[in-house]
């Protein structure tokens, strides 16, 4: 990698913020409502 590593407390809170986003199917899609069958997606 280049630069300088990101401290650890750091990348937990990103990865943290990231899951939190997460919808309760698993997806991140959040902007956009579900257009096809479950089993689809």
């Amino acid at each position: 990698m280049v630069g300088v590593p990101i401290e650890a407390n750091r990348l937990y809170d990103a990865v943290n913020c990231l899951l939190s986003w997460m919808n309760g199917n698993g997806g991140f899609a959040s902007y956009e409502l579900t257009r096809s069958y479950a089993w689809l997606e």
